[in-house]
Parts: structure tokens; C-alpha cells; sequence
């Protein structure tokens, strides 16, 4: 059995986005992200660490990064892990200059955009085979795998290692479609570029794997985020299993609030449901490697028109739910809520919301009688003659039109109105 610890796309200088002041994880930097992957494989001992490009990150590739990645590249080859990588966007002139500066501590492949075989030997015999292709500028407009040639040794497993923009329309970061990948003679492909982790699995083809960023980076890059564990055994599928070692995860969470009558309520119910969502993740995937969870609230449901939440939710992002040595943070609150209306006591009233609640009161009955009118002169037009049936159309289905357009117009009305307020 082959055991090959995955990763790629640490972007080590980017800053992490949101870490509030007072957080467990205030100074985490993707630098750190760099120095749990070498602890765990140090923990693990796999055959071989292989990395899919964007190591750092271009805007602050000499200030941060270089010092933490060839100290973590010295304890690997003290503990005889070899690491080989590809150079993507982001690195594809620093990571190189480190090769360099650095001889034998790590193996980078494919260098001037040209395809290279590098193999692990185990005893005097070829243990696993890495195709690799780095890139050679900031941007490539041409697909890597055009220029592909090598064929399946049958003497040691073969694993693609190539940063692209799987199935992109735009031409800048190595665009090449899924099915090329599947269709070459590989046992799996490890490829870089795209942060949110991504397994592609099918039937009697290698298994190409987006390993993700390894701790996620903002709010666009929501789940579990980690690396992944490549096994491939004689005889057997190549699996890939992820680990999980983020200790930042966004997420959004829905919550209704149908119901609520007072600010005290919709809090309580607010509270109920993040700490219950948080515990649910802490729980899952041994969740002890998570210590903040960034949340983006979205309120659903029905309420009071005399219900204001405006001061409560005010103070609601920015504040921490504990839970043991981990966290919740609320860091944005979007409102998608439709007002409970008691319909009755607008009816009557003057100005267009009394005229729509009249309409939905009372169903409209001159309007539905013009409107039906309307309907039965088109169904008569030779025009229309092919959609007669079609046009057929009853008086409840009118009022039933009538009261969802009613209540559509009323709720932006009222939303017009409180936001003037407000």
C-alpha cells in the first residue's frame, strides 16, 4: 500500500479574513495552516507529502513565507518524508528559487511548463510515480494536458500533480475540462487552484481531487476544510479520505422566526438554533480541531408588523457563543422575513395598502369580473384560438392570483415604509 499526504493552495502571507479581536484563534495565520500539515505528517509518516501548487501566496510570498516553509521542509527530511510539489499562479517563481536555495528538501516537478516523472524508490524499487507541471508565469492561457505524453509504467502507481482551472471558460490559469484528466493512463490526479475541496469520483476512472485550502480563508469558502489522505492498495480503487485540521469554518445558517412575538423571543430562538448548529459541527468529523465557527445568520418567516428587530440585531454580529474552547461568531445578519399582517385591520383604510387588503379581503369582485371579462375575449381571437384551453381559467384560480399578487405588493410596501423609518 501507498500512503501520499495531500495538500495544496496554503497561500502562506494571506491573512485569514474576520478573526475578531479576543477570539482563541486572534493570531492564526496560514502559516500556522503550513505547520499542522507538517506536524500531522510527521504524526502519520506517509510514503510522500504532495502539494498542488500555491504554497504562497504572491502578495506576500518574501516577508512571511519563506522561513516557515523551508523550517517545516527541514523536519520532513529528517523524518525521511519526501515532499514533491508543483509550482502554481501564486508561487510559480518563489517556490522554485526555495527548490533552489534548498537541495533535496523538496522535489519540484514540471518546471518551465514542461511535463516530468519523478519517482519514490522503496528498496530499490519504484514505490509510486508523480507526473507533474508547474507553472512557468502568473498567467497560462494553454491546458497542461495538451502537451501530456506519458504512458503507465505498471511497475508503480502513477499520480497527477498539476494546478489548473478545471472545466473554466476563462483562458489565464491552465483551464483544462475534467474528462481530459479522467482519460489519461494515471491512477489519480492531486490538482490545485480552486480553495473549496472538491472529489470527483467515477466508475473505472482515476479519482481527480481539488484538496482545497487547508484552513479556509473567508466567508466564500464555507465546510470542512483540511487534507487528504491518498491510499492506493493493489487491486483496489485509489481512495481518498479527508482529515479535517481548519480550526476556522463559515458557514451560513437559516433560522425561522415565524411566530415570535417580542425581540426577547427572536434572540432566544436565534440563540437556540446557533448553539444547537455548533454543536452539530464540533460534534461531526472529530470536530476538536475547530475553535471558530464564523456565522452568517439569515432570519425567514413571518412576523408582527409592531415587531422591530432592528436594535437587536444591531448588536447581534461580533458577539461570541462559547462552547468549551471553541466558539461561534455571528459576523452578519441578513433579513428575508415577510410581515404577519392582520389583513382586516388595513382593509378600509385609505391609500394603496387599503386598497390591496380590500382586494384580498374581498376578492376583487368587479375587478375579477373585468379581468375574466378580458380572458374570455382573448380565448375568441384567432390569434389565441391554439391556447384556448390553456386560457381557461376559473374564478378561484383568479382570486388566488389576485391575493398572492396582493400580498406580494403589500409586504414591499410595508418593507418601503419601515426602511423609511428606520
Amino acid at each position: 500500500m501507498v500512503r501520499v499526504l495531500c495538500t495544496g493552495d496554503i497561500h502562506i502571507g494571506r491573512p485569514i479574513a474576520g478573526i475578531p479581536e479576543g477570539s482563541p484563534i486572534e493570531a492564526l495565520k496560514t502559516a500556522d495552516a503550513w505547520r499542522a500539515i507538517v506536524d500531522l505528517a510527521l504524526r502519520e509518516s506517509p510514503d510522500l507529502l504532495a502539494i498542488s501548487g500555491d504554497i504562497i501566496d504572491e502578495r506576500n510570498k518574501y516577508f512571511e513565507a519563506i522561513g516557515p516553509v523551508e523550517d517545516g521542509l527541514r523536519m520532513l527530511a529528517e523524518a525521511e518524508i519526501p515532499v514533491v510539489a508543483v509550482a502554481g499562479n501564486h508561487d510559480w517563481d518563489v517556490l522554485p528559487a526555495i527548490a533552489r536555495n534548498n537541495p533535496g528538501l523538496i522535489h519540484l516537478v514540471g518546471l518551465n511548463q514542461q511535463w516530468q516523472r519523478h519517482t519514490i524508490m522503496r528498496d530499490g524499487r519504484p514505490l509510486i510515480h508523480i507526473d507533474g507541471w508547474s507553472f512557468g508565469g502568473r498567467h497560462v492561457a494553454d491546458d497542461p494536458l495538451d502537451s501530456y505524453r506519458e504512458t503507465h509504467p505498471g511497475t508503480a502507481p502513477v499520480l497527477g500533480l498539476v494546478h489548473v482551472d478545471l472545466d473554466a471558460a476563462e483562458r489565464r490559469y491552465a483551464p483544462t475540462p475534467c474528462w481530459k484528466l479522467q482519460a489519461q493512463a494515471v491512477d489519480a490526479w492531486l490538482i490545485g487552484h480552486i480553495h473549496a475541496p472538491r472529489l470527483i469520483e467515477e466508475a473505472s476512472k482515476p479519482p481527480v481531487l481539488y484538496p482545497g485550502s487547508p484552513f479556509a480563508l473567508h466567508a466564500g469558502e464555507p465546510g470542512v476544510h483540511g487534507v487528504w489522505m491518498l491510499e492506493i492498495v493493489p487491486g483496489l480503487p485509489p481512495r481518498f479520505t479527508q482529515i479535517p485540521i481548519s480550526p476556522v469554518r463559515f458557514e451560513s445558517l437559516t433560522v425561522d422566526v415565524t411566530g415570535g412575538m417580542f425581540e426577547s423571543e427572536v434572540s432566544e430562538r436565534i440563540e437556540r438554533e446557533v448553539r444547537s448548529y455548533f454543536e452539530s459541527l464540533l460534534s461531526a468529523h472529530d470536530g476538536s480541531h475547530l475553535k471558530l465557527l464564523q456565522l452568517r445568520i439569515i432570519l425567514t418567516g413571518k412576523v408582527p408588523l409592531n415587531l422591530s428587530l432592528t436594535e437587536m440585531l444591531r448588536g447581534l454580529p461580533a458577539r461570541l457563543w462559547p462552547a468549551g474552547p471553541a466558539s461561534a461568531i455571528v459576523t452578519q445578519v441578513d433579513q428575508a422575513t415577510t410581515l404577519d399582517l392582520k389583513i382586516e385591520q388595513i382593509a378600509g383604510s385609505t391609500g394603496i395598502p387599503g386598497t390591496l387588503a380590500s382586494l384580498i379581503t374581498d376578492g376583487g369582485s368587479e375587478l375579477r369580473s373585468a379581468v375574466k371579462a378580458e380572458i374570455e375575449a382573448m380565448r375568441k381571437k384567432r390569434d389565441f384560438s391554439p391556447l384556448a384551453e390553456e386560457l381557461e381559467i376559473s374564478d378561484d384560480e383568479i382570486l388566488l392570483m389576485f391575493e398572492t399578487e396582493a400580498w406580494r405588493l403589500m409586504d414591499a410596501l410595508i418593507a418601503q415604509q419601515e426602511a423609511v423609518r428606520s
